[in-house]
């Protein structure tokens, strides 16, 4: 992946886990993760705060969906 995207990815997942008020939160849903290149950064980060959540990833593409999985 270009280092760009990636670093674009991982400021916006900064940004989100940031802008979110957790203390409630116990589970998350992506819809549209694709090959999870959101998704990765953002469950790490969150995984930060909270140490118990689900994290459920939703792509219309099963093959993106596992790729997410595999990362």
């Amino acid at each position: 992946m270009n280092p760009l995207i990636k670093a674009m990815y991982k400021r916006l997942a900064n940004f989100l886990v940031g802008n979110i008020n957790f203390h409630e939160v116990s589970i998350i849903l992506e819809v549209g993760c694709g090959s999870g290149q959101l998704t990765i950064p953002f469950a790490k980060n969150v995984k930060e705060i909270l140490k118990q959540f689900k994290l459920i990833a939703l792509d219309v593409s099963a093959g993106l969906t596992r790729e997410t999985w595999k990362r």
